[in-house]
């Protein structure tokens, strides 16, 4: 997954679930935007996605980092930044 997707996600208001990668954890923790799973670990990724699926506080936790990444309010990255600013530019 390239870290566009999540980006794509968050800015939409989607709930993302994503490998524990480094590069990918970058993104979602400083934003707290996302649930992690171990690579390569399918059991773990259902687990999450059982979370998501089962618990409206955690999907609702999600959606509300989701939504201040979207409105610029917290970018996890500068990368991060560049990227959310160029796709609001493309809306318009």
């Amino acid at each position: 997954m390239t870290p566009i997707k999540p980006l794509e996600a968050m800015g939409r208001g989607k709930p993302v679930v994503m490998s524990a990668l480094p590069a990918l954890r970058e993104l979602g923790e400083a934003a707290g935007a996302a649930r992690y799973y171990r690579p390569g670990d399918v059991e773990d990724l259902a687990s999450r996605l059982d979370e998501l699926l089962q618990d409206r506080a955690v999907a609702t936790e999600l959606l509300a980092a989701k939504q201040r990444v979207a409105s610029g309010e917290q970018v996890p990255t500068a990368a991060a930044r560049e990227v959310l600013s160029a796709r609001r530019r493309g809306r318009r």
